[in-house]
């Protein structure tokens, strides 16, 4: 049976390269030594299998988004609030190259064939979350969310867009999401700060 979670890559020894992924849930998960070099300080979000002790990375197919969304249908309308932060986090770092529509699609008709009730906050949540995201994966989700009866647009805060002009990246604008464009600008912030305390 498997579980989400989020795993981070962490080495033991630098000299042997060994290592051990830290979960969310304090799993101990085995790893293949060719991904150890590759994964330092990377965060993913995935599927945790309790018998083998595996990690493997969340896919996009049908199966896994469906997986994804009745966890959190359940846990955070039943018992635990923060199962949000998966599906934001899934939804805010889509990799647009292996994101498929259509299992995407499927798997939203599941959950409402399957909880018909649930319309309306589910199909509203998922656009909340995907408004953290970049413009350009807003735009992949947001006709999809659209079939089922809304209006929704893509969500651009005039204000960091006028920060990300101000300090240069105003070109990057539609790639990165909000949390990236915070840190973008906190950064520069920061550098000039320095600079200017060394000039001075």
């Amino acid at each position: 049976m498997e579980q989400l979670c989020y795993i981070h890559f962490e080495l033991l020894n630098h000299k042997t390269q060994e290592g051990y992924w830290a979960t969310d849930k304090g799993l101990q998960v085995k790893h293949l030594p060719e991904v150890i070099s590759k994964s330092k300080g990377k965060t993913a979000t995935g599927f945790y299998n309790k018998q083998t002790q595996r990690f493997r990375l969340f896919s996009y197919s049908e199966q896994d988004w469906n997986s994804l969304f009745q966890e959190y249908i359940f846990h955070d309308k039943v018992t635990d609030k923060f199962y949000y932060l998966y599906l934001l986090r899934i939804l805010n770092a889509i990799n647009t190259s292996k994101f498929q529509s259509e299992a995407f699609k499927r798997a939203i008709h599941k959950q409402l064939t399957d909880y018909p009730t649930i319309q309306e906050w589910f199909i509203k949540d998922l656009y909340k979350y995907i408004s953290f995201a970049s413009l350009n994966r807003q735009e992949l989700i947001l006709p999809i969310l659209n079939e089922f009866g809304y209006d929704f647009k893509t969500i651009e805060p005039q204000l960091l867009t006028d920060a990300m002009d101000f300090i240069g990246e105003a070109f990057t604008y539609k790639e990165f999401g909000i949390f990236k464009q915070f840190r973008l600008i906190f950064n520069r912030i920061q550098q000039w700060k320095k600079r200017k305390r060394t000039i001075i």
